[in-house]
C-alpha cells in the first residue's frame, strides 16, 4: 500500500538525507511503542478480539495518512497509536516464540532483523540503481502469500507449508527493505511523508521478524 508521495525531479540530496533521517527516528520510536503494546497484549487469547484489532489496524491506516496530511504532530501521535496497536496484535504470537525457542532466540532475532534491514536497505538507498520495477512483483508475491496463509488456515500447516511460507515471507519482506527504502531515498522530504515511510518500513520489520521466528521454530523443530 503505497500512500507516501515519491518525487525523483524535486528531491535533493539533502531532501534524501534528512527524510531517511526522520523516518530512522520514527521508526525507532515506533519499535519501541510497539514493545510496550507487546508486553500488554500478551494475554490476549481471545481470537475475536485480536480480529478487531486487525481491522482497526488496517482502517487505522488510512486514519494516519488523514491526520499526518493535516499536521506533523496529529501524524506522529497517530502513528504512536497505531503502533502499540500493532504491538498488541503482536503480543500473543511473540509470547508464544518466547516460550518455544526461549527469550534469548527472539532477542538475537529482532537484532538480526534489524541488521538485515540496515544491509538491504543501505543496498536500496545508496546504490543507485532503479528499484522502481520490484513494486508490482512484491505486491503480487505480498497478495499470494496473504491467500495461502487464508488457505492454510483452513487446511491446517504442515512442516513443510510453515518452512516454505516462512521462506516466502522473509524473500518477500527482504525484498521491500531494498524497495522502501529506495523509495525514500527517492522522495522529497516532507513531514507526511516521514510517517507514511515509517509505517511500511515498520511493516516490512514485523512481517520478516514474524517470518524469521517461524522459520526458526521449524528449523529447529519446536513446535
Amino acid at each position: 500500500m503505497n500512500l507516501s508521495k515519491t518525487n525523483t525531479s524535486t528531491r535533493t540530496s539533502e531532501d534524501s538525507s534528512t527524510l531517511m533521517a526522520k523516518v530512522m527516528m520514527l521508526l525507532s520510536g515506533s519499535l519501541i511503542i510497539s514493545a510496550i503494546g507487546s508486553y500488554m497484549g500478551q494475554g490476549i487469547t481471545s481470537g475475536w478480539v485480536l480480529f478487531f484489532l486487525v481491522i482497526v489496524l488496517f482502517a487505522g491506516i488510512f486514519g494516519v495518512a488523514a491526520m499526518a496530511a493535516r499536521s506533523a504532530a496529529l501524524g506522529v501521535a497517530g502513528l504512536a497509536i497505531w503502533t502499540f496497536l500493532n504491538g498488541m496484535v503482536m503480543g500473543p504470537a511473540l509470547n508464544m516464540y518466547v516460550q518455544v525457542l526461549g527469550g534469548g532466540v527472539v532477542t538475537m532475532s529482532f537484532l538480526g532483523t534489524a541488521a538485515i534491514m540496515a544491509a538491504l536497505g543501505g543496498y536500496g538507498a545508496l546504490s543507485g540503481r532503479d528499484f522502481s520495477a520490484m513494486g508490482r512483483w512484491l505486491l503480487l508475491g505480498l497478495v499470494g502469500l496473504i491467500i495461502v496463509g487464508v488457505i492454510g488456515i483452513f487446511i491446517g500447516m504442515g512442516h513443510t507449508f510453515n518452512l516454505l511460507y516462512a521462506i516466502g515471507g522473509m524473500v518477500i519482506f527482504a525484498g521491500y527493505f531494498i524497495f522502501d527504502f529506495w523509495r525514500i531515498a527517492n522522495s522529497e522530504n516532507s513531514d507526511y511523508n516521514a510517517v507514511m515511510y515509517t509505517m511500511q518500513v515498520y511493516l516490512d520489520f514485523c512481517n520478516f521478524l514474524l517470518s524469521l521466528l517461524r522459520f526458526l521454530t521449524e528449523v529447529l523443530g519446536k513446535r
